[in-house]
This record gives structure tokens, sequence and C-alpha cells, in this order.
């Protein structure tokens, strides 16, 4: 709400041994924890989870409508008091969601973030150079930092490119730029292989997982302009290509289950609430 939030922290550990641990939360370099539990950690991987709450929290804001309010907060796992393990995340309080409302000229799609419709001003990244790496900071700092200047509110990282660095999310949570993160697909057909679909999810749960933290991620989008190019005959491609209406079939089917099953159900699963949407067109 305006004034508190109620959160829930899930840890993933991966210990070497096991016992009796501390799990501690700490907020805003403050050096009493907000939550201090014993846990019990098995070798292995498991996953803790633990809730608390905060008053008098200051709302996180797109561009131009507000501050872009970020905590910090670290999670420890610790020994009497001696810390095994740590992370630090920034994170934002906002609600965000689409509005789909129908009426007699159609259905809507629009976002509202903290309860208010957002006029959605933007543009399409891609990456910024054919060699990765010569990307350093600075250039992220000026393309986004350009972005907002110019009074845009949302960046959509197009499904032909790649899942970018930390530091492009963490600028866009500053800067108030909203993500329409695509999954890295584009205008092409996909082999139905079981170990190509099974590759798909866990690279979409790891992103997932990586990015679920920012507010700046706003939507999960499957791909980039495929139910485009699939409905106009893969751009005229379509009849002497093709050598039998099941390897048609296959390749709708292969769609189907990549885009309305598995990157849908990742979402489900590890950012229950963020929409999800197929394709760009």
């Amino acid at each position: 709400t305006d004034n508190k939030a109620e959160i829930e922290v899930s840890a993933t550990i991966n210990s070497t041994g096991e016992g009796v641990k501390q799990l501690r939360l700490y907020a805003e370099n403050n050096p009493v924890p907000l939550v201090s539990k014993d846990v019990w950690v098995s070798k292995g991987i498991r996953e803790v989870k633990t809730r608390f709450s905060m008053d008098q929290i200051e709302l996180w804001w797109p561009n131009g409508m507000g501050k872009q309010k970020l905590y910090k907060f670290k999670l420890e796992i610790a020994e009497g008091k001696a810390p095994l393990a740590s992370k630090e995340q920034r994170i934002g309080f906002r609600t965000i969601e689409v509005v789909e409302e129908s009426d007699v000229k159609g259905r809507s799609f629009y976002f509202k973030v903290n309860g208010k419709p957002v006029f959605m001003k933007g543009a399409n990244y891609i990456p910024q150079d054919s060699f990765l790496p010569r990307v350093g900071n600075d250039r992220y700092e000026h393309i986004l930092g350009s972005a907002a200047e110019s009074n845009m509110n949302m960046i959509r990282v197009w499904g032909g490119g790649i899942y970018e660095n930390d530091i492009f999310y963490e600028l866009c949570d500053e800067k108030g730029l909203l993500v329409w993160q695509d999954f890295m697909f584009a205008c092409s057909m996909y082999p139905p292989y079981d170990d190509l679909m099974n590759n798909i999810y866990e690279e979409a749960v790891d992103n997932i997982k990586r990015l679920r933290n920012h507010p700046s991620i706003a939507l999960w989008c499957g791909n980039n302009e495929i139910a485009g190019f699939m409905n106009q005959n893969f751009w005229n491609q379509l009849t002497p290509n093709w050598r039998t209406d099941a390897d048609y079939k296959k390749t709708i089917d292969t769609y189907d289950e990549i885009f309305n099953r598995i990157l849908p159900a990742a979402v489900k699963a590890y950012d229950d609430d963020r929409f999800y949407w197929s394709s760009s067109r």
C-alpha cells in the first residue's frame, strides 16, 4: 500500500554441511536485523522462506511520475556471530498490472503502476555492439540516461538480442525505466527436440530468477514477431519449403509448446506477479 509493505523472502541455500544456522535480514545498512531466526540447513540445495513487514515506505515510480526509491537489503546466513554467506539486493516497492478490459471497440492493453494508468513512452533496445564485451558501464549509463532525459519511461529488450547484463537493469531501476522483457526468440522456427524444450525452460528459469527482483521489470514477452512471421506464410516462404502437412503441423505445435506452455509455466512458477504476453505481434 502507500505506506506499508508485506514482504516474503525466499533464499536458496547450497550447503556442504548441515545444522542449525541463523538467517538474518538487514535493511538500509541498519546494524539491527529486521529478521533474525534459526533455520535448519541440510546438505545440498534447499529453500528457506521468511516474512516481514515495513511501515512508512516510499513507493517506486516510473520516470516522470515520482521518485525511484530503492531499498537496500542484505540477507545473511551465519553460525553464531560469524557470517557464512550473504546476498545483497536493491528492490523498489510498487504494484504493476496490465489492464485488459473488453468493450464494444475491442480490448484494452495498458499498464497501471501503483494503481495509476501510465502512458508508455519508450524505445526498442538492441545490443549496443556486435562484440558484447566492448560495451562498458559508461555506455550503458549514456544510453539509458539519454532515454530518461528524453522523458521515456519504458525500454523494450528485443528478443533477437541478449538477456542484458545486471548493470542494464540496475540503471533501469535507478532511472525509472520500466522494462518490457522479451525472451530470446525472434523471427524463427524451432525444432521439436525434447532436449531443446528442456533447455528453453531452464534458460527461462535462470533469467527469471536473476531479474525478477528488479522493480523495473514490467512484463515478460515470449518472442519477437514470430506470430506475425507465421501468419504471413512465413514471409511468403511457405509453399516451396514444406515437405508434408505433418511438417507444417509439427511447427505449429512446437510454437504452441514453447510460447503457450513452457515459457508461461516458467513465469507462473518463478514470477507469478508479472504478466506474460506470448508474442510482440
